[in-house]
């Protein structure tokens, strides 16, 4: 008896976190954590800081490489090392948000003082080829603060157990990534060409230290005592439940997760990573074809850049009134999101069709910068205002003990996709011009459809 006591007492003293709980913890009268409209903004605010300090960075390439005397490998370096940071980081902030002893508070906490050094270096690096070196080494830093986002995900999986409030949630919060990619190239060019490049890092670890501030003062801790918190557990849980998705059918008992959920969740990531692989597409060639293929100013481009984030605004919030009603049932709402996903997918497949139109047709459309916006706003409408609030919201339900892992398996894809699109885009927009940009648009709108076998295969949930 003596030993399983001492058992027990161990047991409970890994549960102590390393990050005190903060003092502002909000419950409703059931004893569930309850954020308010302040911990959202928070929120918020870490979800885009890496997005927004990956993609200011860009406009800045040019003036880094002089300042440093660099190589055009050391340039480019800081921006591919960093997202292999951020990739690799991912995983652990991932396990860390899951485990007791750091918790989802712990993980953006420690994430984001990793962003204070890392941007606070890059901002102090010597102007000479050995500060180009260390450059490289604090944009790696800075990549694995980055990582943080991950969590937000996982907070509002903990915290909104209703299916129809979270796709709110996260149709809001979905917005700002893909507007912080769009608007931070603008913001950060404006800043470099202003003040220097040094003077966007300087911003950025303001950001992030303030950030750091009020989440260790204002965010609770809203992690489920049942959260699989062994190492990297909940890796192997995700892996195993979206196996069971694929299949139709799980190999052994997985908790309250059904099949018909994990398959939704494979459905889900494919929308998500080949979607957001269009987005990083079209902001990798963008300014390009703009300047380059059509002639335009760069204020001309700051300002096409900017309609594109009101686009993504006024369709996403025509998506979050579908979910207006708080009292729907968790699988009506369910079902109401796999309309919304479904109806973006047909979407998709009207923009995949126009802009192979768009490559294929009449040279007088390759003239003009209007197709290409025209294109762009079609799959914005469609991925960005519809699909992704929802699917962000489905592919983290089937893992209530383990969200941290989902929502860094799901970011790692999705940065791999891109990544790999991005890179697709700038080739192909050097081989056959304009041409090129619209043929990956069209490929990656076409990919999402491959989530209609894992929509439409498992119907009992929806029934």
């Amino acid at each position: 008896m003596r030993d399983d006591e001492d058992d027990d007492d161990e047991g409970r003293a890994l549960e102590v976190p390393l990050i005190p709980e903060s003092t502002t913890t909000t419950k409703d009268s059931a004893g569930k954590i309850r954020l308010r409209w302040y911990h959202w903004a928070v929120v918020a605010a870490v979800d885009v800081i890496g997005p927004f300090s990956t993609d200011s960075y860009l406009p800045n390439l040019p003036r880094v490489k002089k300042d440093l005397s660099a190589t055009s490998i050391e340039a480019g370096l800081g921006l591919q090392a960093n997202w292999v940071a951020k990739g690799l980081a991912t995983v652990v902030v991932g396990a860390m948000a899951d485990s007791a002893k750091f918790g989802r508070r712990g993980a953006i906490l420690w994430s984001l003082a990793l962003f204070v050094v890392g941007t606070a270096a890059c901002s102090t690096v010597p102007a000479s080829p050995v500060g180009a070196k260390l450059f490289v080494v604090a944009r790696v830093v800075q990549g694995m603060g980055e990582s943080g986002t991950v969590v937000c995900s996982a907070i509002a999986r903990d915290v909104l157990t209703d299916v129809s409030e979270r796709v709110r949630v996260l149709a809001i919060l979905g917005t700002l990534r893909p507007l912080a990619m769009v608007v931070s190239p603008t913001i950060g060019g404006l800043l470099g060409a202003s003040f220097g490049w040094r003077t966007l890092f300087v911003a950025l670890g303001v950001w992030g230290g303030l950030l750091l501030v009020v989440v260790a003062a204002s965010i609770p801790e809203t992690r489920p005592r049942e959260t699989i918190s062994a190492h990297f557990d909940g890796f192997s849980v995700v892996v195993r439940r979206l196996k069971g998705g694929v299949r139709g059918y799980f190999t052994e008992d997985e908790g309250s997760a059904t099949p018909d959920e994990a398959s939704v969740a494979v459905a889900a990531l494919f929308v998500i990573a080949f979607g957001f692989a269009g987005i990083l597409a079209y902001l990798s060639v963008f300014s390009v074809l703009s300047e380059g293929r059509f002639g335009l100013s760069v204020v001309a481009t700051a300002l096409l850049l900017g309609t594109v984030p009101a686009v993504i605004v006024i369709s996403n919030g025509l998506v979050a009134r579908r979910f207006s009603d708080d009292r729907e049932r968790t699988s009506d709402a369910t079902a109401k999101a796999v309309g919304v996903v479904a109806f973006g997918l047909r979407g998709l497949v009207l923009s995949a069709g126009l802009s192979l139109f768009f490559a294929l047709g009449p040279h007088l459309l390759r003239t003009s910068i209007l197709p290409v916006m025209a294109a762009v706003y079609v799959y914005a409408v469609f991925f960005a205002g519809a699909a992704l609030g929802p699917t962000n919201a489905l592919v983290v339900q089937p893992f209530p003990d383990c969200a941290g892992a989902a929502s860094a398996f799901q970011l790692v894809a999705r940065t791999l996709v891109s990544t790999a699109a991005a890179q697709a885009a700038t080739d192909l927009v050097d081989l056959l011009s304009v041409r090129g940009f619209y043929f990956v648009l069209a490929f990656t709108a076409l990919a999402c459809q491959l989530a209609w076998p894992f929509l439409l295969g498992r119907c009992r949930l929806f029934s």
